[in-house]
């Protein structure tokens, strides 16, 4: 099985449009808005950008979003030193890139018709996310990113991704953290529920929080209507003896053994382990356990959070088969197998959507692995691709399923 680390890598693009458009979202009458934009659009036809408007709405904000934005646009202190801002685009160390050969960057390798940040004063600005990939990263060592520099013009706290990102499992990861926000929780505690559950891309819990993490975004309290619940139920959290450590001072076996002695059945070879830092420090890190069967992945596991060096509860991801399936599981067929033709043309499918961009994209990696989806009973060559956008260096990535027989 292909090991993949640095796997689906969303440097989601803010495709945003000229038209500005008001989110969808009421605000209650009287109250003190404030401003929140959301920009991008490329990915999921914009639903991404649409959904956070709404949710930034819920806050208590007046909410607009845009899916093809101008330079015009863009280069605005209006827009830029707004409450809230979410970006959805392709992404790099030292910015992000929209359509119209448009980006937004950090003063570093800009091209086309640059916006520089560092024009800018962010001293109204609560929070800003890059939803991209690397605009946390520091490729370089020089420690700048757009994340820093972007803080550093005033903005209280900004989110970004020190890796490459699947555009699947970010729109998920966004969905959680926003519904967070909008329930009144802090941005530090948005970002850890976020984190609790599992993703084809787990890469998505890769990012570093720049800033006041304490605040509370939230402005209206009217505006919190009664479909905003907590998608977490609290019998899925599973206490456990509490560990002290840190990222790279914990014992894999200690924490296996403390989740055996509160999960029947557990043992720790069933699973691929991963652990991905969440704070620079090393205070702050996931882990997750992603069941295996046999050769094939699936979507089912564990997560475990430490928050400032502690953890003391395990979240409980697993998946279940429909009764049908476990049926004809006992029924003794075996899975197809996974051959060397099939995995050429898992990648060839995935190239192909590339191509079919026609825009001068080009596959810059592919990675991929067996993959086994409990809820049908169906098995795929699961292929996380990354390319190069637009001729340009910036950096998309996605995932595709391809059948196995």
């Amino acid at each position: 099985m292909v090991k993949m680390k640095t796997r689906l890598k969303k440097q989601i693009f803010a495709l945003c449009m000229a038209v500005v458009l008001m989110a969808s979202a009421v605000i209650s009458a009287g109250a003190v808005a404030g401003r929140a934009y959301s920009i991008g659009g490329e990915f999921h036809n914009g639903d991404d950008v649409r959904s956070a408007c709404d949710y930034f709405g819920l806050c208590g904000y007046s909410s607009w979003y845009s899916t093809n934005p101008t330079y015009s646009y863009l280069n605005s202190s209006y827009v830029l030193n707004s409450d809230i801002l979410y970006f959805s685009a392709h992404g790099s160390q030292d910015g992000i890139y929209l359509p119209n050969n448009l980006s937004l960057h950090d003063g570093y390798g800009a091209s086309g018709n640059a916006v520089d940040i560092r024009n800018f004063s962010l001293s109204n600005t609560k929070l800003v996310i890059y939803d991209a990939c690397l605009t946390a990263s520091n490729g370089d060592g020089s420690g700048i990113n757009l994340c820093t520099t972007t803080r550093d013009r005033g903005a209280n706290a900004v989110l970004g991704w020190r890796v490459t990102i699947g555009a699947n499992s970010a729109f998920e990861w966004q969905k959680r953290f926003q519904n967070r926000l909008a329930l009144g929780h802090t941005v530090t505690n948005a970002v850890a529920y976020a984190d609790q559950f599992s993703y084809a891309d787990n890469d998505i819990k890769n990012h570093t929080l720049y800033g006041n993490g304490s605040q509370v975004i939230k402005k209206s309290k009217a505006a919190a209507p009664a479909s905003l619940q907590e998608e977490f139920p609290e019998q899925r959290q599973i206490a456990i003896s509490p560990l002290q450590a840190t990222y790279t001072t914990l014992s894999y076996d200690l924490l296996a053994e403390a989740m055996a002695e509160k999960i029947p059945g557990f043992d720790v070879s069933d699973y691929r382990v991963e652990c991905t830092p969440t704070s620079e420090n090393g205070k702050d890190f996931v882990i997750d356990y992603t069941k295996k069967t046999g050769a094939f992945i699936t979507d089912s596991g564990y997560t475990v959070i430490f928050q400032n060096g502690r953890a003391d509860r395990v979240y409980d991801n697993t998946v279940s088969a429909p009764l049908s399936l476990r049926f004809a599981a006992r029924s003794g067929s075996l899975p197809p197998q996974v051959t060397g033709q099939a995995r050429q043309s898992a990648f060839a499918q995935a190239a192909q959507v590339v191509a079919d961009r026609r825009d001068g994209s080009a596959v810059k990696e592919q990675s991929g692995e067996p993959y086994y989806e409990i809820e049908t009973g169906r098995y795929y060559y699961r292929v996380f691709t990354e390319y190069y956008a637009g001729g340009t260096e910036a950096i998309g990535a996605f995932e595709t399923l391809y059948a196995l027989q």
